[in-house]
């Protein structure tokens, strides 16, 4: 009887309904996918992958289950696509981060998450690597503790080592988190910039770096010690000018003798105070505009006691007409191996500061002192 009536019912009505006297018909839904989904509903997806209690068959415990789904995320889930990619990056960042941050030597800092930095609206095409490489860091040591994991789970032939984050933590995380320093640090005062190689307003030199040309009209400016010896100048020129001053007669210099004469008779018995001529206008400093150094093609050298802020050209300028000469198609001499290498020699990596520094110096000091002499070195260069 139930059956019979929803059969006499109408159906129900479309939900798009279709414009009279309209040729096109209506547009069909585009096919859900899997990585569609919300990103609140595809984490929680991946969260249920991970098992809840001990398995039966195998006798894993869940512990030894759940590293080796770890490992599963780190070498193959993750590199499906960019939602899953974003999905199981964070549980792997959020699972590892207590013990990145427990192996951290003192007197070294970390945060690979700054909360400094700006936050960017994460988009279908927004960059999925940041410009924090500390977070790089992160990410290398997730890929070697879930590989050391897998290999004690699956055999008790191979025993644990200590050694293995040896360098990373006495090398790459101290020397990331202070490019990440310097970064920050740099560009508040306008010395380096965190977008890409503007591609207008630069010009190249022999180190291969990018001034604008404010910086070469202000260095034509003269000195403050030149401005005032040019007003000095021009003042005497005034007064030596016959159009300005005419010549003395006699006649008036007797005046002038008689009338220096009586104001020395009553001036008599008073000490005579010098005449200091006025004081010349200063004229204010004006320091040089430099053009922010591309946080992307800057490194750091790092060593105990002393670290280094190292250039890299861009693989722009390797490609530029600026990089070879058009003499010959080797760019160079007629001996075409040896001009390529004269060629690689000028835009191979330069140093551009080097600082000491002691063991106990904390980081942010050192970035601190790093970017000041970047700053120096740029408005001497």
């Amino acid at each position: 009887m139930i059956l019979d009536e929803k059969c006499i019912l109408a159906p129900p009505p479309p939900y798009v309904q279709a414009i009279a006297g309209s040729s096109n018909p209506p547009r069909r839904r585009s096919n859900l996918t899997f990585s569609s989904l919300p990103s609140h509903l595809l984490l929680q997806i991946v969260y249920c992958t991970f098992p809840l209690e001990d398995d039966e068959h195998d006798g894993d415990s869940k512990f030894v289950r759940q590293r080796e789904n770890l490992h599963w995320l780190e070498t193959s889930l993750r590199l499906v696509n960019r939602a899953l990619y974003i999905a199981c990056m964070h549980i792997l960042r959020s699972t590892y981060l207590p013990a990145y941050g427990r192996l951290v030597r003192p007197p070294y800092s970390s945060d690979p998450f700054p909360t400094s930095s700006p936050s960017e609206i994460q988009s279908s095409t927004s960059p999925l690597f940041t410009h924090h490489r500390e977070l790089a860091t992160l990410d290398r040591f997730i890929s070697l503790l879930t590989h050391e994991d897998r290999l004690l789970d699956t055999s008790d032939l191979h025993l644990p080592r200590e050694e293995a984050c040896k360098d990373l933590f006495d090398l790459v995380q101290p020397k990331s988190r202070l490019e990440d320093l310097v970064a920050e640090q740099g560009s508040r005062l306008g010395v380096v910039v965190l977008d890409r190689l503007r591609s207008k307003g630069h010009r190249s030199t022999n180190s291969g770096l990018s001034f604008s040309s404010a910086m070469t009209s202000t260095s034509t400016l003269n000195s403050p010690h030149d401005s005032t010896c040019s007003i000095k100048k021009h003042c005497d020129t005034e007064t030596s000018s016959p159009s300005s001053s005419p010549v003395p007669s006699v006649q008036s210099l007797s005046i002038a003798k008689r009338k220096k004469s009586s104001f020395n008779l009553f001036s008599f018995g008073h000490s005579k105070k010098p005449i200091t001529p006025p004081p010349s206008p200063s004229v204010p400093v004006q320091r040089p505009s430099i053009d922010p150094i591309p946080f992307s093609t800057l490194s750091i050298s790092f060593s105990p006691r002393s670290i280094g802020l190292v250039y890299t050209p861009p693989p722009e300028a390797l490609r530029s007409p600026s990089a070879t000469c058009s003499s010959s198609p080797y760019g160079g001499s007629t001996y075409g191996s040896l001009s390529m290498s004269m060629n690689a020699s000028v835009l191979r990596k330069k140093t551009l500061v080097v600082i000491s520094r002691t063991r106990d110096e904390p980081l942010e000091i050192s970035a601190k002192r790093l970017v000041q002499s970047l700053q120096t070195w740029l408005e001497e260069d």
